[in-house]
């Protein structure tokens, strides 16, 4: 399974869980970059106080400014196994870690 076929269940549809959602600080006259532009940064595992799951956080770098995302999915693949192949692909375009198997 490719990354970018990552899905998991909101209610009652089915929705993509690659690329994540970015967050970050933004000033006047900041581009919000495409989902997909940038490259991989740092991969951690993370948890929420109201999901027992762990998750992904990804950082990524566009022309010198980090955005956060978590990611999210249902099994499989497993937590372990995504983040082994994300960390391996560290440094890489965010477009170009979607098309990893998994």
């Amino acid at each position: 399974m490719k990354i970018r076929e990552l899905t998991t269940k909101s209610g009652s549809a089915t929705v993509s869980s690659w690329p994540p959602m970015w967050a970050s600080s933004y000033g006047p006259g900041d581009v919000i970059p495409h989902t997909e532009e940038g490259v991989l940064e740092s991969v951690k595992r993370i948890k929420y106080a109201s999901d027992p799951k762990e998750h992904l956080m990804l950082v990524k770098k566009v022309k010198g400014h980090e955005y956060v995302g978590a990611l999210q999915w249902d099994e499989p693949p497993t937590i372990a196994a995504l983040e082994v192949v994300l960390k391996a692909h560290l440094g890489e375009s965010i477009r170009a870690i979607g098309q990893l198997e998994v």
